[in-house]
């Protein structure tokens, strides 16, 4: 998950790091808080105190209160070495929409302060109480916010507590968000976080990163189309300012290691520039117009550079990626490919695009090979029993014989599901395949993003196309992404479901469909988390027609 939060200044003795994922409850309101730098804040008796349900007057603040309809989605806290250095993360699109369409007004600057276990204000923002950090005016998906906290040791639980001012004199209306849950009474090392790169406009001049690559995808990071639309002469020089670390390498010089071999099908193989870096162009701009890169350079550093982040962060978020160590070739360029990019059980292949008058390759898209790698870790958790003869398709596997599924359909959702838990602020895909903001949409207007689905029931995607070609598996497999992504955003600790989900993924067979595969995920939750997500998974069949 993309959470706002960067690194604590690094201190000289050794640190144990504790991402621990939070949600808002349910129930969570919003409850005043003394302003900062005052003996105590008073957060209630106890976590479970329900004053805290009960939202206050405030002065000068003219927003709504937020109410359990609009909680934000995650928190994330890191807990650095003995000095106790903090940092929280904010999911973007959760804030975003939190402190302003939801809030019922415009809140153009939050700060945000930390809450100890015994109630007492820990720190404000950098430590400065009247730090104000300009949300409305920052562009970029990630946001530093520091605490150099008092000693935390003896904490069970802190809360975030976050302040919405209209404007710097507005000084008095903290509120506390949510509670954490308990923390373990011995801290043990999990990382949780989202991609390690950063937005830099220096990032060419910076030498804290080894490459300088695209967000997600040129369209997504640009939030607007490309004029035109993308072309290997395009001059990305503007949207070349994502900072990354190019990790994890073999002693071969290419970009490969046990897990993945960047091997395109045109252009060569590229290793480090004379500089030593890995920080290659996407097209010549030396001279106008821009010439293009016959080796794809881009498109190779974008696919190792984030396939491995897939690989790191499911196997942080879930315990273990299946696809993890697995030698498998990326052909980021195969120009005889077009409009498609596939999995075929042993490597991923990257086509080229010809769709409004784009001839860009696929490789600049990451959600489109996460999704791929996504085919890749299902099979290898199931041991390739997803590719089994199946029953409940005709044409190959290309249609599901009724609106209940198929294994095909499954697929295709829990495909769309690993992309979205690397880009969860942005699930669209394929902005730059159609150089639009807006991404893929199917026919009658629905998106093919997981996120906004909440409502789509089976009978209206299987019967999206007409006649033989109803039950289209990637239609269908939109459904069953939604199902996972609904659940996921209603858990309180949505790391649980994604433990779940790829729990799931090892009972899967070639003859599920959604009904079958709903009995193996409730009974892999009775197992493992007492089945506290059974019901919401039966609610969200309910509502969309299959049960």
């Amino acid at each position: 998950m993309r959470f706002f939060g960067m690194l604590c200044r690094k201190q000289p003795h050794s640190f144990i790091a504790l991402f621990a994922a939070l949600s808002f409850m349910s129930a969570c309101k919003l409850v005043p808080l003394e302003a900062p730098g005052g003996p105590g804040l008073p957060i209630g008796s106890s976590p479970t105190d329900p004053n805290l349900a009960q939202p206050a007057p405030t002065q000068n603040q003219s927003c709504s209160p937020l109410s359990s309809q609009n909680p934000l989605l995650a928190i994330s806290i890191e807990i650095k070495n003995s000095t106790h250095d903090v940092v929280v993360g904010l999911e973007q699109d959760s804030l975003d929409q939190m402190l302003t369409a939801k809030s019922g007004c415009s809140v153009p600057k939050v700060q945000l302060a930390l809450v100890d276990g015994s109630h007492n204000l820990v720190s404000t923002s950098d430590s400065k109480p009247t730090l104000i950090v300009p949300w409305k005016d920052y562009q970029g998906p990630s946001l530093d916010v520091q605490f150099l906290a008092n000693d935390l040791s003896k904490s069970s639980f802190v809360s975030v507590c976050l302040k919405s001012v209209v404007s710097i004199a507005d000084e008095s209306s903290w509120y506390c968000l949510a509670k954490a849950v308990p923390a373990p009474s011995t801290v043990v090392p999990k990382v949780v976080s989202g991609l390690n790169g950063t937005f830099d406009s220096n990032c060419i001049s910076n030498n804290a990163f080894d490459a300088c690559v695209v967000h997600k995808n040129p369209v997504a990071q640009n939030k607007a189309a490309l004029s035109p639309s993308l072309r290997p002469t395009s001059d990305l020089r503007s949207l070349q300012t994502y900072g990354v670390k190019i990790a994890g390498l073999d002693n071969s010089g290419f970009l490969q290691n046990s897990s993945f071999r960047i091997i395109p099908t045109a252009g060569a193989r590229i290793q480090k520039t004379a500089a030593g870096n890995w920080k290659h162009s996407f097209s010549n701009c030396s001279t106008t117009p821009c010439t293009s890169d016959p080796n794809r350079s881009l498109g190779q550093l974008m696919a190792f550079y984030y396939l491995n982040e897939q690989s790191r962060i499911f196997t942080e978020r879930a315990g273990v990626f299946y696809a993890a160590n697995r030698n498998i070739i990326v052909d980021s360029y195969d120009s005889t490919v077009v409009n498609n990019a596939y999995w075929d059980r042993a490597s991923i292949v990257m086509g080229v695009s010809n769709i409004s008058g784009s001839s860009g390759e696929l490789a600049l898209s990451a959600e489109i090979y996460l999704h791929e790698l996504g085919h890749a870790n299902a099979q290898y958790a199931s041991n390739n029993a997803i590719y089994g003869t199946d029953p409940n398709s005709t044409s190959g596997g290309t249609y599901c014989r009724t609106q209940a599924g198929c294994i095909g359909a499954i697929n295709e959702g829990l495909a769309d599901y690993h992309a979205a838990m690397v880009f969860s602020d942005n699930t669209k895909s394929g902005e730059t395949f159609f150089n639009t903001p807006s991404g893929l949409t199917l026919g009658s207007g629905i998106p093919r993003d997981v996120n906004a689905n909440p409502s789509l029931s089976a009978a209206a995607i299987f019967n999206l196309l007409s006649n033989g070609n109803r039950g289209e598996i990637h239609n269908l497999g939109v459904l069953y992404g939604a199902i996972w992504w609904e659940v996921r955003k209603a858990a309180a600790n949505p790391l649980e479901v994604d433990k779940l989900f790829s729990n799931h993924l090892m009972s899967l067979t070639s003859s599920d469909t959604f009904l079958t595969v709903l009995t193996k995920i409730k009974a892999e939750d009775a197992a493992n988390f007492g089945g506290k997500y059974s019901a919401a998974f039966e609610t969200q069949y309910v509502n969309r027609g299959l049960k």
